[in-house]
């Protein structure tokens, strides 16, 4: 159940620009299994218990894009300063768990310098990327070239997603194709969704064993870039909003930090219960 709630909050995380599934994943201590699973999976090496972990967070990525779509783009729309400020407070929360995750040791010079590599990788994201808007007639339009970037888009965008700190709905609203995707699932059109969608499944093979193989033999080093990814990432949530409201960025971000710590002791408390 745990784990389905995870996937269904890596759903929702997939649907606002600036949010990473991969972010979620970590708060909820999960990251590094579901690496490991989606490359064992690829592998054709998973067992019974890696596939039917893998369904329940597939399930509820599915709910959470599917049921929410709609609601989330009004919540942006209508109250960003509230929603990017709770995201803020997610990742403000989570970041110190993710240190923990890699180890207790003390950090060594690499592996301050990969953190840093990860922030400075986001904040240059944030900084150059450049939204591209499409009428209501070309975001529908299922000509070859257009599906065939779609294609591109979603690897792009799938990359992405599984990593902290770098969300897959802000590379495809940097590719012109977040209003697009949002569009397509609201209006049920599956000639769009099985391009962006096959895109993504391409995308998700290639990140998924290359992290993998990092975790595996960089640990250490590997989660202190994803600490850096989502610690390069608080600026750009909290400039999302184009006039913020401080009063409800203020009470967003503690309502995400409290949120985060909230989830991440229970995530914990799961783990221990399972491990015994």
């Amino acid at each position: 159940m745990f784990n389905s709630v995870i996937g269904f909050l890596m759903g929702i995380a997939n649907l606002i620009p600036g949010v990473s599934a991969g972010t979620v994943a970590l708060l909820g201590g999960i990251y590094d299994r579901l690496i490991h699973a989606i490359s064992d999976f690829l592998s054709f090496k998973a067992s019974k218990r890696e596939i039917i972990f893998l369904l329940e967070i597939a399930a509820g990525v599915i709910i959470g894009i599917i049921g929410f779509s709609r609601l989330v783009e009004i919540i942006i729309v209508n109250y960003p300063s509230a929603t990017y400020g709770f995201f803020t407070g997610l990742v403000v929360g989570g970041i110190p768990s993710v240190f923990s995750q890699a180890g207790t040791e003390k950090k060594s010079k690499s592996h301050w310098i990969a953190f840093f590599i990860g922030a400075f990788f986001v904040l240059s994201l944030a900084f150059f990327g450049k939204a591209v808007n499409g009428t209501e007639k070309s975001l529908l339009e299922h000509s070859a070239a257009r599906l065939s970037y779609d294609v591109l888009a979603g690897m792009l965008g799938s990359s992405s997603m599984i990593l902290p700190g770098i969300s897959g709905a802000f590379i495809l609203l940097l590719l012109g194709e977040y209003h697009r995707a949002i569009a397509a699932i609201n209006a049920h059109d599956l000639y769009i969704i099985t391009a962006i969608g096959s895109g993504i499944i391409i995308g998700i093979v290639f990140m998924s064993k290359a992290l993998n193989f990092l975790i595996e033999r960089k640990k250490v080093a590997t989660f202190m870039f994803l600490a850096g990814l989502m610690s390069g990432s608080i600026p750009d949530l909290l400039f999302r909003p184009v006039v913020p409201n401080i009063i409800r960025m203020s009470l967003g971000i503690v309502a995400g930090i409290v949120f985060s710590l909230y989830f991440l002791r229970v995530g914990k408390k799961i783990q221990k219960n399972r491990a015994r």
